[in-house]
């Protein structure tokens, strides 16, 4: 595909019949295509996908039909639990849990060298593509290592604790970061 946005994350959507098999998926107008993820779609028939590039990486989305069974009664524990965001932690349950955040340190040490080294080059050069891609891989990492780290508190809380209300609190941490 031809992206009409420079060095951005871009998407397309595709309709006709696609197909899903043996850890490969069939998309009009490109064929056959391998999957990094295998068992991970269901075998069958789909009337559109999202194609998606970031930082170089493909992503296929695939809209799925599941049914809930209404009936079933979740068995929820009648605590309320009030999560806290900080500044020195991620998050503080009112059980007293702490939630650190991830350490990016290391990450974002590398980036802002990159970044210079960017800042720095020849213009349309391709050292400077080079350098481009890299930023963006490194960018995608450290989002995915927050992301992941919100996942699993989100999913600790609700699968673990079964609370009937979860409270959070609203407040600008990046403004209160800013503040002496």
């Amino acid at each position: 595909p031809r992206f009409k946005k420079k060095f951005r994350s871009n998407s397309f959507r595709l309709d006709g019949a696609v197909h899903c098999a043996d850890g490969k998926i069939s998309l009009p107008t490109f064929g056959l295509c391998r999957l990094k993820e295998k068992d991970y779609l269901p075998e069958k028939r789909f009337t559109s996908v999202t194609v998606s590039t970031q930082a170089g990486r493909w992503f296929v989305s695939v809209p799925d039909e599941v049914e809930l069974n209404a009936n079933a009664s979740p068995n929820l524990s009648q605590e309320i639990i009030g999560i806290d965001l900080g500044v020195r932690h991620l998050a503080t349950l009112s059980s007293g849990e702490v939630f650190q955040a991830p350490n990016t340190d290391r990450l974002e040490k590398r980036l802002k060298r990159y970044q210079r080294h960017y800042a720095r080059q020849k213009p349309k050069s391709n050292n400077k593509t080079k350098t481009r891609k890299t930023i963006q891989r490194l960018h995608l990492n450290i989002a995915n290592q927050r992301k992941d780290t919100l996942h699993k508190l989100t999913s600790l809380v609700v699968k673990t604790k079964r609370p009937k209300r979860i409270v959070i609190e609203d407040l600008n941490v990046t403004g209160l970061l800013k503040n002496p």
